[in-house]
């Protein structure tokens, strides 16, 4: 299975492909100051182009486990990025 590993921020934002059979991941590409919408379709793209099975993305917490304001925009950017992706990922 082929997987994106996304590590979601407001400037800059990292993409990693890997294999569950290899369990390896790689830096693949690195988006920046692109607004959710555009990131997202990039990353639905890129999805699509690189024969990907299932996206991940960082789900950033406090210290103590709890939610963060920035868990908050990641998880808006999640439904962005759903709305792009194939239902099948």
């Amino acid at each position: 299975m082929r997987l994106i590993g996304v590590d979601y921020g407001l400037r800059r934002t990292g993409i990693a492909i890997g294999e569950t059979e290899t369990r390896l991941a790689l830096p693949f590409e690195m988006f920046e100051n692109l607004p959710d919408p555009q990131l997202a379709h990039a990353i639905a793209t890129l999805a699509r182009k690189e024969a990907i099975d299932s996206v991940v993305i960082g789900f950033p917490l406090n210290a103590a486990g709890s939610v963060s304001p920035q868990s908050k925009i990641t998880e808006r950017f999640i439904l962005t990025l759903r709305q792009h992706l194939d239902p099948a990922i």
